[in-house]
């Protein structure tokens, strides 16, 4: 009654009343509506009694309203008192409404009054439904049947029970005894004429006690179909009947708190055994399972919106999870686990008594799967599992059910106890035709494998919640052996895991897992990543935002202190979830370098299959973004994120080495890949490659080798040296020891990974499986050469920086690959058949850069015998023949400058005269020699043993790690000088053998100009392409100069004409040289000039010819004069012109400074280098890298130290105009051959007359220091006639 008078006032003080309440779906306003309405009829009597008729005619058609009608008027009866004016008006309103009800709704009219209102209403006679009321609570309450044991029907009955009772017993359908028994069944209805339809109600309520007996199946054969089916049907009604009775609403309630309980036991519902009779009928045909459908509540509709709703929630929970997480960064994981368990529960409570799902259960109960995946597939997309777990325990029986055999044979002994075989008994009826029934496996074949997908394609996402039965079936596919197999993991086991949380499943599928192809494993990972995207599963989306709900509390919480523990929190996390968290940690962390060391000791206790997730989605991400968006704007600068990114996947890789780097190499080979067939560049196409970046850092990190731009001349010597000098001299030995691990382990990855290198290198579509360390080398070689053959259109400078970077990307992944070995054959492995000749021929690579590449893969030259050696020199001509050269000459254009063609790799007037000039054998020796073949840096082992030694004397300890490494470190240096030795002395042996190669005929050298031709070939085709590649090789070319003029002993004046000419052809390439090449040339030049350092003291320069040539000459004056004015003033020179664009400054400025201790070498030279750098900082002075550089070389403090030369030609004479152009093609090809008269009056004269004037020591007197630069001095010729 308080309600009442509640609403009422509320009706009272709603002063906005209006029809349009009664269109709107809130049932409480519609009820307000209709009570309003009502009230004011018989209340304030404000409305027309026709118009009232007349409204609530129209609103009864509607079902829902006319219900809402009736508890109207059944509150209004108990409102209003008897005897009132208001009581009649409603009496005569519900009179009114009675008439035009129908038969249905007047029976529902007269259900929901008392029996007075229906006296008043005279409805029914007072008197005469008392008196029928009476009778019938008599007859039910007191009446008693007797019965006469011999006529009654009844006997029948008895008899027919015994019958039914003693079926029970055989549970097989097929028994024999059945048959009689439905004979006497028979019998009996016949001779007691008992109803049929009774008989089937008996012998279902029979069944219903004995579910299990197949016996009743047969029985109920000998039936009407329709009949079973619908006395079934009324008894899944009867329930629906009772539990909406109001006086069992408070049983329901009951039964939906006890839901949890239900959850967690086997516990059943009332109707559980005549759900079990019902699938046990549809299996065995019946009926059709349209006939019962129609019984079972809720109706179809309700049932698929049950679902709709879920799937709505869920996705407003996922749509708006982020938006709150903005809000409260930190929420209480309990409280989370918390509400997520009583949404579970409350979920399941309300569908306890969803009969649907409960027949869909027993399906799978009695093995009929078939029925139970016609029912799923009929609401595929909308039936979800979550909210019910019978079916989801029902399923996971049946799995494990079906696999006990062959994991028992696989594993005697379980870590965890099975549940009783009884729960997870499944009937299989050999017999049975009219369903497809799941019998238990003994082998994984076809038939196997598809009914596990057909099973996985439904439980998948709930196998999680059961790791026992997980864990099995993981095992038995993975033991199998069988490849048909790997869809059923992919596809079904791997996203299952977010489901549940076992760590030895990971362990398990990731055994499974690593040993796949990474394309397999990416693409398995990619459709799990769309999973969460686009799946309607409830536990699915709420288990993913959770995480991320718990990984970002764990990133806001996370710093150096508490790394450890947090470490252990972020594996909990990572272990099922890995696609959500490495994602979310990808999104937050990655771009943050102050926090890398962090997440990766945070990746310590993760999986490998996280690890390798990590990758997936790093390299996705990467993906995702064009090379511009990389780096910076009009700049090759890497953006600061991308170089984290770079910094942080080196890391990882280096700490947690066992991780498969397949996925991000194929990816970094995809990228530098290019099209041979176009090689060209359009000027819209991007020429940056940023993932360059991320191959040096894992070089580098891996390692423990660095690149060293600027090297100390120290460093540079220790180059010829092995690889313990080079990292001591570097001070990267510690680094290099701490990586030896990962070291190791990228060793072993590029010895044992190949790949088919048919989409990326092969034209002929034929099917090649390479090396990967083989491919990455070729591709990044192809896309070094794209921007040699690309430069007209790109801007120069970016690209210039690039090709640097590439070239070093290159020597760096070579020395790491000749670190990790040392034997030939070892690193021959890496390689295919003839690897020179596919790199040059097949795959278009520069010829110095392909055998840099495969140089350590050839035996020693000692080792070969003759007939090796020969047919070594043959192979090496051959293909040397075969290269094309139009493309191997260039001709350069520096900031659209013209400059003269410069003699790069090869030209073709030198090709055409190189056999004749150059001995084939001279050739393949200096290809296949290297610096440490010739040369061992004695001075630079001695210094570092020395200190060693020290160190080790002073702080000895034999029980300190730092003392027993640095003895082992002495060791290991000292073992390596005792190698080096031994080997040069090999080499010198054998070189020694093949004198006549490296010797200069007489008649070759009586020929005009011979040295000139000689050091043009030698210096275009051997000497400049190799300098360019690497300092080592810089100075190995500058060693082999000087070590094939010790032992060809040709004339002594080769010693000088030979390696000046070489610098003539050598330093015009400084015009158009990259920063790294111009370092390189440098390098090679100052090794080339260094024997003639000392040519102001007369003893030091004879010893320096005698050590470096093996040469002695009797006189001094005039090979100190001729060293001055053809060397070092031809340097001079040839610098004065290198100022024509910022590139040649650059490079000019690269030399002097590389050279500055030896050059130069005269107060003269040096007001030349003087007049040069005033006009380079006049003219880019601007540029303030270049400015500071000019001011460091400290020029005019540096000329007042020198010694006083005056040259025989007035060099200073000429003009150092700032604004002079640079000389055109004839003048740059007449340099070097001024003086080529003299050199052949030279040359020509006889040794001994040459040696009496060197033995008159005539010496040029030098010109006092008041003498000024720019006086004239004596000529040449007659210089040398005094």
């Amino acid at each position: 009654m308080s309600d009442i008078l509640v609403i009422t006032q509320e009706l009272i003080n709603d002063v906005d009343r209006t029809i349009n309440y009664f269109t709107v779906s809130d049932l409480r306003r519609k009820n307000k509506f209709i009570y309003q309405y009502l009230s004011d009829y018989y209340l304030k009597q404000k409305i027309p009694f026709e118009k009232v008729i007349q409204f609530f005619r129209n609103i009864q058609q509607n079902e829902a309203s006319f219900t809402i009608l009736l508890e109207n008027l059944y509150l209004c009866t108990m409102v209003i008192q008897q005897s009132s004016d208001s009581r009649k008006l409603l009496i005569q309103l519900m009179q009114s409404l009675a008439e035009r009800l129908t038969q249905t709704q007047k029976q529902i009219f007269f259900d929901n009054f008392d029996e007075e209102v229906l006296w008043e209403c005279g409805f029914v006679q007072q008197d005469t439904f008392s008196q029928r009321k009476r009778k019938i609570n008599t007859d039910i309450n007191f009446c008693q049947n007797k019965f006469w044991s011999m006529k009654d029907e009844n006997e029948g009955y008895c008899k027919l029970m015994v019958e039914i009772l003693d079926a029970s017993k055989h549970t097989d359908i097929y028994d024999e005894e059945i048959q009689q028994r439905i004979e006497n069944i028979i019998h009996l209805i016949g001779y007691f004429d008992l109803d049929p339809d009774r008989v089937v109600d008996i012998i279902i309520q029979s069944w219903i006690e004995y579910p299990y007996s197949l016996s009743y199946v047969k029985i109920l054969k000998q039936f009407k179909c329709i009949s079973v089916c619908q006395f079934l049907g009324k008894r899944f009604e009867s329930i629906v009947q009772t539990l909406s009775n109001n006086n069992n609403i408070s049983i329901l309630m009951t039964k939906m708190a006890n839901a949890a309980q239900i959850m967690q036991t086997d516990q059943k519902i009332p109707d559980h055994k005549l759900i079990i009779i019902t699938a046990t009928a549809l299996k065995y045909k019946l009926f059709e399972l349209g006939n019962i459908w129609k019984y079972l509540q809720p109706n179809d509709q309700d049932f698929s919106k049950i679902f709709e709703d879920l799937a709505e929630d869920s996705y407003k929970y996922y749509k708006s999870f982020d938006q709150v997480m903005q809000i409260e960064e930190v929420r209480d994981q309990r409280n989370n686990n918390d509400q997520s368990e009583k949404l579970k529960k409350d979920l399941f409570g309300q569908q306890l008594y969803n009969q649907k799902l409960w027949l869909m259960q027993g399906l799978i109960h009695i093995n009929a799967f078939n029925i139970f995946q016609e029912l799923y597939k009929s609401f595929e997309g909308i039936v979800d599992f979550t909210i019910f777990l019978p079916i989801k325990r029902s399923l996971a029986d049946l799995i494990e059910w079906m696999i006990d055999p062959l994991h028992d044979q696989f594993y005697i002994k379980t870590l965890f106890k099975s549940r009783s075989r009884e729960q997870k008994k499944f009937v299989y009826d050999p017999n049975c035709t009219t369903a497809f029934q799941i019998k238990q496996l003994t082998v994984i074949d076809e038939d196997a494998i598809s009914i596990l997908n057909e099973i996985l394609t439904i439980f998948s996402p709930y196998i999680g919640e059961y790791p026992l039965v997980f864990h099995k079936l993981c095992r038995v596919l993975i033991n199998s052996q069988n490849p048909d197999v790997q869809p059923l993991i992919l596809d079904h086991l791997i996203p299952a895991l977010q489901s549940g949380d076992c760590l030895p499943i990971v362990i398990e599928l990731w055994k499974y897992l690593g040993q796949l192809d990474f394309r397999k494993r990416f693409d398995c990972y990619s459709k799990w990543k769309d999973l969460h995207q686009f799946t309607t599963i409830n536990q699915t989306i709420r288990a993913a935002q959770l995480t991320k709900e718990h990984i970002r509390s764990f990133f806001n919480k996370i710093d150096k202190d508490n790394k450890d523990k947090m470490m252990i929190k972020f594996a909990k996390l990572s272990h099922n979830q890995p696609m959500i968290v490495m994602n979310v940690l990808r999104r937050n962390r990655l771009d943050i370098s102050d926090n890398n060391s962090v997440i990766v000791h945070t990746l310590g206790l993760s999986t490998p299959l996280s690890l390798d997730v990590l990758q997936f989605i790093i390299i996705q991400w990467l993906c995702d973004f064009n090379d511009e968006s990389k780096v910076r704007d009009k700049d090759i600068e890497c953006r600061y994120w991308f170089k984290n990114i770079a910094q942080f996947i080196a890391s990882v890789l280096r700490k947690y080495y066992t991780t498969d780097m397949q996925g991000l190499f194929a990816y970094l080979i995809d990228v530098f890949s290019t099209d041979q067939s176009n090689p060209s560049i359009s000027k819209n196409e991007s020429i940056i490659k940023p993932e360059i970046l991320i191959l040096r850092e894992l070089i580098e990190k891996m390692t423990g080798i660095v690149h060293i731009e600027d090297l100390t001349p120290q460093q540079i010597q220790a180059l010829a040296g092995g690889r313990y000098i080079q990292l001591e001299t570097t001070s990267q030995t510690n680094e290099f020891r701490r990586s030896r691990k990962s070291s190791s382990a990228l060793e072993q990855f590029f010895w044992s990974q190949t790949i088919n290198s048919q989409r990326i290198l092969n034209q002929n579509n034929q099917e090649e499986v390479v090396s990967l360390a083989f491919l990455m080398l070729v591709v990044l070689c192809q896309q070094r050469s794209r921007f040699i053959l690309n430069y007209h259109n790109q801007n120069l400078k970016p690209l210039v920086a690039l090709y640097d970077n590439f070239t070093c990307s290159i020597n760096q992944l070579t020395k790491c690959l000749l670190f990790q070995t040392d034997k030939p054959t070892h690193y021959a492995q890496l390689f295919p058949e003839n690897p020179l000749e596919r790199m040059v021929i097949d795959f278009k690579l520069p010829f110095e850069i392909a055998f840099h590449i495969v140089r350590y893969s050839y035996k020693s030259l000692y080792n070969m015998s003759e007939e090796e050696f020969q047919e070594e020199v043959e192979n090496i001509k051959s293909i040397y023949d075969k290269i094309d050269p139009k493309v191997m000459c260039l001709n350069p254009d520096i900031n659209n400058q013209q400059v003269p063609q410069l003699p790069l790799i090869c030209h073709t007037y030198v090709k055409d005269i190189l056999w004749t000039i150059i001995n084939p054998e001279l050739f393949a020796i200096f290809w296949l020699l290297s610096l440490d073949n010739i040369y061992v840096p004695q001075a630079i082992y001695d210094q570092q043993l020395k200190w060693l030694q020290e160190t080790i004397n002073k702080t000895f300890d034999s029980k300190d790690r730092q003392s027993k490494q640095q003895q082992k470190a002495f060791d290991k240096l000292q073992n390596e000088l005792d190698n080096n030795k031994k080997r040069q002395e090999q080499f010198d042996k054998c070189l020694g053998d093949k004198k006549q190669v490296f010797s200069f005929k007489e008649a070759d050298q009586a020929k005009e100009n011979y040295h000139i031709k000689f050091a043009q070939c030698l210096s275009q085709v051997c000497l400049l392409p190799r300098i360019l590649i690497d300092p080592a090789e810089a100075i190995y070319c500058a060693k082999f100069v000087q070590k094939m003029l010790t032992i060809g002993k040709p004339r002594y004046t080769y010693t000088f004409y030979v390696p000046k000419e070489i610098i003539y052809f050598t330093f015009t390439y400084l015009q158009c040289a990259t920063e790294e090449e111009a370092s390189n040339l440098s390098i090679f030049m100052q090794q080339l000039i260094i024997p003639y350092a000392n040519w102001n003291d007369e003893t030091k320069f004879k010893n320096d010819l005698k050590n470096y040539f093996d040469t002695s000459i009797e006189g001094y004056d005039r090979e100190k004069s001729y060293i001055i004015q053809n060397i070092f003033f031809k340097i001079a020179q040839f610098i004065r012109i290198l100022k024509n664009n910022e590139t040649q400054v650059r490079n000019a400025l690269i030399f002097l400074k590389r050279v500055q201790d030896i050059f130069p070498p005269t107060q003269q030279v040096a007001e030349i280098i003087k007049n040069y750098l005033q006009d380079v900082e006049k003219d880019y002075g601007h540029i303030q890298d270049i400015k500071t550089q000019i001011k460091n070389f400290h020029i005019e403090d540096k000329i007042n130290t020198l010694p006083v030369y005056a040259p025989k030609t007035n060099v200073n004479s000429q003009n150092h105009d700032s604004k002079k152009q640079a000389p055109n093609n004839e003048k740059i090809k007449a340099v070097g051959k001024a003086v080529d008269g003299e050199h052949e009056d030279y040359n020509h004269k006889d040794h001994s007359e040459e040696r009496r004037n060197h033995g008159n020591k005539t010496e040029v007197r030098q010109v006092p220091k008041k003498k000024k630069s720019h006086d004239k001095e004596r000529p040449p010729k007659r210089q040398d006639k005094s």
